[in-house]
């Protein structure tokens, strides 16, 4: 499971980053969109939300600011952490980076941000208590500039193999609600050649003749499709449009808003990239049933103030004090946290396995049916047909033989009589 703040930004610690965005989205503006409203309406509209999302693909940004020092750490999101009933650590949380949330965490990855190897947690049991529970602290909206339309959580249940796709899947989880997260399995195993084209051996870099097939085998030590085709969209996309952005620091703000907009575009590219990424035979499928409460309610929220350590230092950074911290309102804390449970609703899963529907023995079985059903041919008289035409060859070299012997015996006579 990995989750990540919807907003990448965390403006509620950085405030002043709004304002070095707003100061690096003008470059792109000429003199007179600058001195007119248009400034604020481009600030504002989805090319400043499309701006900060490509930035943070970029290491050290656009026009020269690198976003990663302003991105949310996990001691800044996560209030509580329980799995089967018992505690867990920041040690059981990987850093996993999004293009498009910054940074996200995974639980039970089982390897840390350095590929050290952890131990893997099981859950053993169904139920809410034995699943993983969380508390995050998400930010009020109040904090948010006007290009964050969204305040929340993204939330994407996977296997500890796989890679989440922020993009595709997932589920985007509010402030103020309790949300439970029930789990669901389905094994999938479909049939290679010749029943179809499917990968068997999804480990084996010899099973597909593909470029990024092969890339993929290399980075994850495993092939999944739905990451081929993401990863060759990406390329494809990458090739196609580089030189429309190759001067990224020195565009216009037009410029920018249509390279955003072409730089951003992968649904063109997936029907090409099927042709290098093949289906795996072999899947695993989870299926998410979601429900939502109220949360937290107002005897819980006082409680969170007393006892959770620095919560009430997060809604206010360095203003902090103890009087600021009487006057935190129940709304506040309601419109900055969340309550996520991830559990299974039963250790029961679905299996299901792809099967000839004729076998070769049904097929000459078949054929046999049709033939003595509609031209009264059974076996024995399909046999009865090679019998005749075995009796007819017989005949045929024994006359040939006769009369081999005939004209033989009548040479004789012959040179006899002479």
């Amino acid at each position: 499971m990995t989750f990540c703040n919807l907003n990448p930004l965390n403006y509620l610690k950085y405030g002043y980053v709004v304002d070095l965005l707003k100061e690096k989205l003008m470059i792109y503006l000429t003199e007179s969109e600058r001195n007119s409203s248009s400034a604020t309406h481009l600030i504002c509209d989805k090319t400043m939300n499309m701006f900060v999302k490509t930035s943070l693909i970029y290491i050290d940004g656009l026009a020269g600011l690198s976003l990663r020092p302003y991105m949310f750490n996990l001691d800044d999101l996560l209030l509580t952490c329980n799995f089967n009933g018992r505690k867990c650590a920041a040690i059981d949380f990987k850093l996993t980076f999004s293009g498009i949330y910054g940074n996200c965490y995974t639980f039970n990855a089982g390897h840390l941000d350095n590929e050290t190897i952890t131990p893997v947690k099981y859950s053993v049991r169904p139920g809410e208590s034995n699943g993983l529970q969380l508390e995050l602290f998400i930010g009020s909206s109040e904090h948010l500039p006007c290009w964050a339309n969204t305040n929340g959580a993204f939330v994407a249940i996977h296997n500890k193999s796989s890679y989440p796709l922020f993009f595709e899947e997932g589920l985007k989880l509010q402030t103020g609600k309790e949300s439970n997260l029930v789990v669901e399995r389905s094994f999938i195993n479909k049939m290679s050649l010749p029943y179809g084209n499917c990968v068997q051996d999804t480990m084996s870099n010899s099973s597909f003749d593909s470029v990024f097939y092969k890339l993929m085998i290399a980075e994850f030590g495993i092939y999944m499709q739905k990451y081929c085709i993401i990863f060759c969209a990406n390329e494809m996309l990458f090739q196609k449009n580089v030189s429309v952005c190759l001067q990224v620091n020195n565009m216009t703000a037009d410029e920018l808003k249509s390279c955003l907009e072409v730089m951003t575009n992968y649904e063109p590219f997936y029907s090409s990239c099927l042709d290098y990424c093949p289906l795996e035979c072999s899947m695993v499928r989870l299926q998410v049933a979601p429900n939502f409460a109220d949360y937290p309610s107002q005897a819980y929220a006082e409680a969170m103030k007393k006892n959770l350590k620095n919560f009430t230092r997060r809604f206010f950074n360095d203003s902090f004090t103890s009087e600021t911290s009487v006057n935190l309102s129940y709304a506040k804390i309601k419109d900055s946290v969340l309550s996520l449970n991830v559990y299974y609703d039963s250790l029961v899963y679905t299996q299901i396995d792809e099967v000839p529907s004729t076998t070769m023995g049904e097929v000459l079985s078949q054929i046999g049916g049709q033939w003595g059903l509609f031209l009264g041919i059974s076996i024995l008289s399909f046999l009865e047909t090679f019998e005749m035409i075995y009796e007819l060859i017989y005949i045929y070299v024994d006359n040939n033989k006769q009369s081999r012997v005939r004209f033989s015996e009548s040479l004789t006579e012959k040179v006899t009589r002479v």
